[in-house]
């Protein structure tokens, strides 16, 4: 069962591209602030808790790999 501040598994790419968007720099991405959501702010503490304190920089690095065309 879901509450009311949890994050659905959609509501996730907003996080990235939150993350993304206050990274630039690092995610290589000037077009994710584009994709801002009200919400995103109030889940990004709960989420980090969840994950790990660097996950920011790993989903910037992740974008910036994919963006790059190393694959």
């Amino acid at each position: 069962m879901f509450y009311s501040n949890d994050i659905d598994i959609h509501e996730t790419a907003f996080v990235n591209s939150y993350f993304c968007a206050i990274h630039v720099d690092l995610s290589k991405d000037i077009c994710t602030r584009l994709w801002s959501y009200p919400k995103t702010e109030k889940w990004i503490p709960g989420f980090l808790k969840k994950v790990s304190s660097v996950e920011t920089f790993t989903l910037c690095l992740n974008n910036a790999f994919f963006l790059e065309g190393k694959i």
